[in-house]
């Protein structure tokens, strides 16, 4: 089985919204705890083109938090859209 990955997609703009600077502690968070997680900027090209990679994610509201079976899945197994997991809400979901 491979290991699982976590995905979040964010706005990082230069004053960027309060669920974005908590989707960006989260990332530190599940850092810190060794998973394997990837902070994607959507104004960026490459995290634009990450997004454009998931189907339908594009439409939906960020932040948003995504986990994947591995780094060639385009599908998510969940995902949070427009709001921020708590790390025990991801690392169960892991």
């Amino acid at each position: 089985m491979k290991k699982r990955i976590v995905r979040i997609f964010l706005h990082a703009g230069k004053e960027p919204c309060p669920a974005c600077k908590a989707a960006k502690s989260l990332f530190w968070r599940l850092r810190g705890c060794g998973v394997k997680v990837f902070l994607h900027s959507i104004k960026t090209k490459s995290g634009m083109a990450e997004m454009f990679a998931i189907p339908d994610l594009i439409r939906r509201p960020l932040p948003a938090v995504c986990i994947f079976n591995g780094l060639a899945d385009t599908l998510p197994t969940k995902r949070w859209e427009g709001t921020v997991p708590s790390i025990e809400e991801v690392l169960e979901a892991l």
